[in-house]
């Protein structure tokens, strides 16, 4: 029998209906990206809301930070910190557990999507100070210290290379860049191709100026929503994928009623037609656990045949 918690998830499958079959695939397919091309021990920090609904497949592979940060600190004389705001900044990186022996004891990568490079190097200058690795209230903008940061950027197909900027080498080392279709939308909380509905925001926008209070996480009820509908979906896929592999006589009463209620999960979230007609038959009492396994796994290889050219890693 399915767990509770699996039942009451139900009703996931209709929220935001701009994560439907490709979007979830392609989050699915762009973190597994991510994950074959980093290192087990590595720690990846993932920067604000570009990557975010990355981060929620990824962590269950590596060690993973998320931190909301937003805007341009340190980017001119006008956007630098007050003290308290800085002070008050280095308090929440030592609550989310970012601190100086975790830097200096691991591989720190920096995951998050930058059209000119700077975005990275202005958390680099964040870390360097409330860390410790320079002068925390410093007012020059080109301190830097030879601590650099290993960087892998996320771009859509279309910015990439032309409208892709290096970071400058006295914070940053470039690793590689993830190519990913839709990373605009989710970027800047709009729609993907083809859709109508906008990305929501699932971590808070949180510019220097606002680090005198706490970051407001009260307002991402929807992004949060679609992070547990992201969740679900990638666990019964894996539950699937296992599936796959048993012979006709292992498969049990149990397994038979997750590929009953994958199937009837996915019908939520299907736009393809075709895929649609496969899956909206109205005989289930009479499929096979064959025919059940081959439909599924039909949609999800053709979905997923449309994505992969258009998400791959190119290193540096």
């Amino acid at each position: 029998m399915l767990s509770n918690s699996l039942y009451q998830k139900i009703s996931l499958s209709k929220i935001g209906p701009v994560f439907n079959l490709d979007i979830i695939l392609e989050i699915i397919e762009a973190s597994n990206v991510l994950i074959n091309n980093t290192k087990k021990d590595d720690i990846l920090i993932f920067i604000g809301q570009s990557p975010n609904y990355l981060s929620h497949i990824v962590k269950k592979y590596r060690k993973t930070f998320t931190v909301p940060f937003s805007g341009k600190v340190y980017s001119d004389e006008f956007s630098i910190p007050t003290t308290k705001n800085i002070n008050n900044y280095a308090t929440i990186l030592n609550n989310i557990g970012i601190t100086r022996k975790l830097l200096d004891s691991n591989n720190i990568i920096f995951i998050d999507h930058s059209h000119t490079g700077e975005t990275p190097c202005l958390f680099a200058k964040i870390i360097l100070r409330c860390l410790g690795y320079i002068n925390k209230y410093s007012y020059k903008l080109s301190d830097y210290s030879d601590r650099k940061f290993n960087f892998i950027n996320i771009v859509s197909n279309e910015q990439y290379p032309s409208w892709i900027k290096i970071p400058s080498k006295n914070y940053i080392n470039l690793i590689g860049y993830l190519l990913m279709p839709n990373l605009v939308a989710f970027a800047n909380e709009s729609p993907p191709k083809n859709s109508s509905y906008k990305i929501p925001r699932s971590i808070p926008h949180y510019p220097y100026y606002k680090w005198n209070e706490l970051p407001d996480y009260s307002s991402l009820i929807e992004g949060e929503k679609l992070i547990m509908k992201l969740i679900l979906f990638h666990e019964f896929i894996i539950k699937f994928e296992k599936i796959k592999l048993l012979t006709q006589n292992n498969i049990t009463h149990f397994h038979i009623k997750i590929l009953f209620y994958f199937k009837k999960i996915l019908k939520d979230i299907i736009d393809n037609k075709k895929h649609n007609l496969s899956i909206n038959k109205d005989y289930d009492f009479i499929w096979s656990n064959t025919q059940l396994i081959d439909i599924i796994d039909t949609i999800l290889n053709e979905t997923k045949f449309q994505i992969k050219p258009h998400i791959c890693f190119i290193k540096k």
